[in-house]
Order: structure tokens, then sequence, then C-alpha cells
């Protein structure tokens, strides 16, 4: 019961959808759970939205992804988020930089793109890219020395889909960060609108 960028995995989405399926077999419209499908949805496009809000123009830029699976602790990608938003950034002309400490293998099987780099560990997915978005909770990217992420990042954009990160410990970088329900911190030079959480 965490906000983030929407649940993936074997049984929400499918346990969703066959109730619906149910409901329309004797003629009930299930209004709220057809709510929860489309919002679970249309969260992940959130993180697009905000990469477009600061970076503008995706094309040509280099996006570096952390983490794959749908939740953490687990190799298992189906219904990842991932497979959506990296979609999306692919067919909007940006570089992506992905890795997942253990399902990269398994994600790579369901997204080939000569524009998809799937990274060896944190730093090397991070390094040079204009923006971060992590997408899977793994604690290894919690851990990491912020200082030494906002080196790396081309451009000090950090978009955190699970709200990993102490706030408290962002404040003090230089990184312009959006989590899930949670006000911007850090103004970017590139900011131009009120800080919006998503």
């Amino acid at each position: 019961m965490r906000p983030g960028i929407g649940y993936g995995g074997s049984c929400f989405p499918k346990d969703t959808q066959a109730l619906i399926q149910i409901a329309g077999h004797v003629d009930y419209e299930f209004k709220l759970l057809k709510s929860v499908v489309e919002v679970n949805r249309d969260q992940r496009y959130n993180v697009l939205r905000k990469l477009t809000e600061y970076l503008g123009e995706l094309r040509g830029a280099t996006i570096a992804v952390w983490g794959l699976a749908f939740k953490p602790e687990t190799d298992d990608v189906r219904e990842s988020p991932a497979f959506e938003i990296i979609g999306r950034l692919l067919e909007a002309g940006a570089v992506v930089r992905a890795y997942d400490p253990v399902a990269a293998d398994n994600f790579r099987k369901g997204l080939e793109h000569p524009n998809a780099v799937y990274c060896s560990s944190a730093a090397e997915a991070a390094a040079g890219a204009d923006a971060l978005c992590l997408l899977t909770e793994w604690r290894e990217f919690a851990d990491f020395p912020l200082d030494k992420l906002q080196a790396l990042l081309r451009q000090p954009l950090l978009i955190d889909g699970r709200n990993a990160f102490d706030e408290s410990e962002i404040a003090k970088t230089g990184l312009v960060y959006y989590a899930v329900g949670r006000p911007r911190l850090n103004r970017g030079i590139r900011e131009q609108s009120p800080a919006l959480a998503f």
C-alpha cells in the first residue's frame, strides 16, 4: 500500500481483469475496479511526464533506469511497469541504459532494441545519463551514495518511482528529485514550472 508507479507481476493485472470480466457477465459495470486499472497504468506515464517537463525533448537523451523486475528480491518481470516506460522512452528516441541486480536477462528476452543498453552495475547505467529513473526499490539503489550518483549523471535529475530515497538526504544534494505524492525537491536550472508531485 505504498505509492509508486503501479503494480505488476502475474497476479494483480490478471485478477483485476478477470474480476471486471466476471462482473460484465452479470451485467455489472465495475467502475471502481476499472478505475483502479486505469490509475495503475497512468502512474507509469508520470515518469515520462516528469522527464519531458525537465528535459523537454527526449530524442537523443540518455536515460538511466534502475530496476526492471516488477518488485525487488525477484527476477520476475511479468507485467513489469518497466516494459511500458522503457518502450515509450525508446519510441521517443531516447537511449536507455538499464540495470537490475537479477532481472536483466529475463527483461532483455522481452525487450531487445538497439537503443536499450543493459549494464552490469548501477554506476555504469547512471554514468553520463541525462536522468535516472528508479523503477524497482532494490535496497542496493536506496543505499547508493548520492554524492557519487550526482557526479555520475550528466544532468542532476532523479525520478524516484518507488519513493526509495530519504528526502532529508536528497535535500543535502543538488539533485532535482521527483518522487510519488511528494513535492519536488531542489529546483533545477531548467525548471520553469511550480513544484508538482506525481
